[in-house]
């Protein structure tokens, strides 16, 4: 499925295949959503191959297309930032919500505003830049910054909350907003 959309006030694309191209931009000044249609497909956030079966996937150059006041990707699988990725030139905040977990295997992640509300969330890269984070966690919660952070709120999350352990980690300042 290819998209070349131009918005001016919001969207939500909810998926009915897991293969994703994004060819030009996509902009709106308020909430942009992806979803897949399945309830329990993962999505890939950096992809690079577009292979991984019942997987919702973007590169991060499709990423970087999108203008957005609030970037939202929900799912009820698991949410996988598999790459560089930098989302704080184009987006105010970038709302992740993965009903089974959120995961940074590979990369670093740059955003302005950090929403997370997952079932685990493990964001381990030391060289994440984040300016304010939300999150929320039924499990375990960890989060590295590779520089001074801010925590916020967003909908729903107030803070940084976890049924289980609890790390957050800056180089520098962290700062309870």
């Amino acid at each position: 499925v290819a998209f070349v959309v131009t918005v001016v006030l919001e969207f939500s694309l909810v998926l009915f295949r897991s293969r994703v191209a994004v060819g030009g931009s996509i902009v709106t000044s308020r909430l942009g959503s992806f979803a897949p249609l399945a309830a329990l497909i993962d999505v890939d956030l950096g992809s690079t191959g577009k292979t991984a079966a019942s997987t919702l996937e973007l590169s991060a150059t499709e990423l970087a297309s999108i203008q957005a006041g609030t970037l939202e990707v929900l799912t009820g699988g698991t949410i996988f930032l598999t790459s560089n990725l930098n989302t704080a030139p184009n987006v105010g905040a970038l709302s992740l919500l993965g009903e089974a977990g959120i995961a940074q295997t590979a990369g670093s992640l740059m955003a302005t505003k950090l929403l997370l509300d997952g079932g685990f969330v493990a964001l381990s890269a030391p060289s994440n830049a984040i300016g304010t984070v939300a999150a929320s966690s039924l499990n375990a919660l960890e989060i590295n910054v590779g520089g001074p952070v801010t925590v916020g709120t967003g909908p729903g999350i107030s803070g940084v909350e976890a049924g289980g352990s609890v790390s957050l980690r800056a180089t520098g300042t962290a700062r309870l907003g």
